[in-house]
């Protein structure tokens, strides 16, 4: 299997598990081309530039995965933390604790 395919394969574990647990999650940002990361890149919405770094999500390899409480996407580190102890056992890279929505998979 591919990179690709596997992150897919570990991203669809890792939601079903979340909606086992009653949690609502919405998928975001999975796939970006060089000039959406540029701009988010000079909004401080990302460390990289989309062209000298580059983001996983450039190679398909990263999603953002929100948590809503109240139907409302929570910036709560708390609401994260579960997940992201999932996603590592999947196989997915550490958390970045000022981008909890942010999952990415290992090189």
């Amino acid at each position: 299997m591919s990179k690709r395919t596997d992150f897919t394969t570990a991203l669809a574990k890792l939601i079903s598990l979340g909606n086992k647990r009653g949690m609502e999650l919405i998928l975001d940002w999975t796939l970006r081309d060089a000039h959406t990361q540029q701009w988010m890149f000079d909004r401080g919405l990302s460390e990289c530039d989309g062209t000298k770094k580059r983001s996983k999500h450039q190679f398909g390899l990263a999603a953002d995965l929100y948590v809503l409480v109240d139907r409302v996407i929570s910036k709560q580190l708390d609401d994260y933390e579960w997940l992201h102890d999932q996603w590592e056992k999947l196989g997915g890279n550490d958390r970045i604790i000022w981008d909890m929505g942010h999952f990415e998979w290992k090189e």
